[in-house]
């Protein structure tokens, strides 16, 4: 009997409950009437952002691993490449003629052999060029060397008295045609002569170019030079002198900002955007596709299911094409009180597009690049956004520096939404 009783209790309360809740919820109503509504929403740079500005300097030549050499590309860019090395040795161990090994300290230099090799991939060229081996002739800074300054330091700015790196007439000349992986320069006595006489502040080797516009990419070098010694004055013996810094000097460069945004290039270029502070409350439309404006709905009351950048690629300045596909990843920026913006330390990646080709900064381009941030947007919209980790984002191309060729984009990204409304929740 006290079984059936229970039963019979727990069947009255099951009854109970279910004539007080909806049968999609529990606890009451979640949708009245029944509707949902999923609709997108694209909203302007000026619509959803506070500030946005590009930035460059965190990449820089000197440390690129790469070096460029050009000549009039695309009309304005000219480039050197600029190589350090190990000071010539002033005494060599040398086999004699009758057995045993001596050390020879009065050595003749007289020749020697640069080989540069190409990345034939990302270097373009108008047809046959000249690639030209100079030596050094100035003190300069392989961490701080520009088109205009051998040295150009926070503490110390000196000058080139050639622009583009003072330098000897050319030890040697080699045509180079697209589609060679090599360039081998062979010089003569006077530049290997140079070489060993410079200071270790002024030593170093210098690559020009002439002839058609092109622009060359040099993935490594390595350099041999010959000598005689005195104690086997009919022998001439070749030694490997290794690199230990080098760089690129070119003409235009940028400016450190941009109204529009950019990311990549030997520069390290960042976009940097922050989100507008009341992004909840932006009252969008939520009607049908046909008459969008017959609901509206506060962004905050709405269901983010995605939300995306949009970015238009354009050809960007003079010289500074592309000539590989361009990575482009979001990551949150952390802003500390007191830190200027363009050294503050990024955080988390929110997001990664699909390579750019370099085709889609020409001219004629009408690629769409998307970026998917719905990770970072949403709790931005939600209940508490000032619990948000951040509401900057900056936007760059890693690795930084890791190609020349510089990725701009038409203004500011636009931002697609896709949103789920209750009818409850409309603004009518």
């Amino acid at each position: 009997m006290r079984g059936a009783a229970a039963l019979a209790l727990l069947l009255v309360v099951a009854a109970a409950a279910c004539t007080e809740e909806g049968p999609t919820a529990v606890g009451g109503d979640l949708v009245k009437g029944g509707e949902l509504r999923t609709f997108e929403v694209l909203l302007e740079p000026g619509q959803f952002l506070a500030l946005d500005t590009a930035i460059a300097g965190y990449a820089g030549p000197a440390g690129a691993g790469y070096q460029v050499v050009a000549n009039a590309y695309e009309g304005v860019l000219q480039a050197h490449a600029m190589t350090r090395f190990v000071s010539l040795p002033d005494s060599q161990q040398v086999v004699q003629t009758g057995g045993g090994t001596v050390w020879d300290r009065n050595l003749t230099f007289v020749g020697g052999q640069l080989t540069a090799v190409v990345d034939t991939l990302r270097s373009v060229v108008e047809g046959e060029v000249g690639v030209h081996l100079h030596a050094v002739r100035q003190a300069w800074d392989p961490a701080s060397a520009t088109w205009t300054h051998a040295v150009d330091s926070a503490a110390v700015r000196t000058l080139w008295e050639q622009p583009g790196g003072t330098r000897m007439v050319p030890g040697s000349t080699r045509a180079w045609a697209a589609g060679q992986d090599s360039l081998l320069l062979s010089f003569d006595s006077a530049t290997a002569a140079a070489l060993a006489e410079a200071t270790d502040d002024e030593q170093g080797l210098l690559l020009s170019m002439t002839g058609g516009q092109g622009r060359l990419r040099i993935s490594n070098m390595s350099l041999q030079v010959d000598f005689r010694p005195s104690t086997r004055p009919d022998t001439v013996i070749r030694v490997l002198v290794p690199v230990t810094r080098r760089t690129s000097v070119y003409t235009p460069r940028l400016a450190e900002r941009a109204a529009t945004a950019r990311v990549g290039g030997v520069e390290g270029w960042r976009t940097f955007l922050r989100m507008a502070p009341t992004l909840e409350d932006l009252v969008v439309p939520c009607g049908p596709s046909g008459d969008p404006g017959s609901c509206t709905v506060r962004l905050g009351n709405a269901v983010l299911n995605r939300a995306e950048l949009l970015l238009e690629p354009m050809p960007p300045p003079a010289g500074y094409a592309p000539t590989a596909a361009v990575p482009l990843t979001a990551t949150t920026v952390l802003r500390p009180a007191f830190v200027p913006l363009e050294r503050s330390p990024l955080a988390q990646v929110v997001g990664v597009a699909d390579a750019i080709p370099a085709s889609a900064f020409g001219a004629d381009s009408e690629t769409t690049v998307v970026v998917d941030v719905t990770g970072f947007l949403r709790p931005l919209l939600g209940s508490d956004a000032q619990a948000a980790a951040s509401d900057w984002l900056a936007l760059f191309s890693p690795p930084e520096g890791g190609r020349f060729g510089v990725g701009a984009f038409s203004g500011a990204p636009r931002l697609r939404l896709v949103l789920t409304v209750a009818t409850e929740v409309q603004l009518r």
